[in-house]
């Protein structure tokens, strides 16, 4: 469980990214701190977050569910995510939609 002061800066973070849909790296494994998803945040509460995940190549990847209590770190604006938002711009194969409107609870049907 992370610490309340934590739980909270993080979710700043979080909304922030979601409101400016920013490309940002999150770290959920404390044993591999290599170990990222990186992506758009498309859902998130104060449990749990849903992640529009993009390939180290710059590819759509589908969507990513976490808890957030295993969440210990956040980085955006870096040389990483700004190096696969490039290609993940330019492709037009794929893109990622929404899955949620309004104030519908997602989680309770997953």
């Amino acid at each position: 469980m992370i610490a309340k002061n934590h739980r909270d800066y993080m979710l700043n973070i979080i909304e922030d990214c979601w409101k400016c849909k920013r490309v940002a790296s999150f770290y959920f494994n404390k044993e591999d701190n290599c170990a990222h998803l990186t992506g758009f945040v498309l859902f998130y509460n104060a449990q749990e977050i849903v992640v529009a995940h993009i390939t180290p190549r710059g590819e759509y990847d589908g969507y990513v569910y976490n808890k957030l209590e295993d969440l210990y770190r956040i980085e955006y604006h870096g040389n990483y995510e700004k190096k696969i938002l490039e290609p993940f711009i330019k492709s037009t194969k794929c893109k990622h939609f929404s899955l949620f409107s309004g104030d519908i609870n997602v989680f309770v049907s997953l």
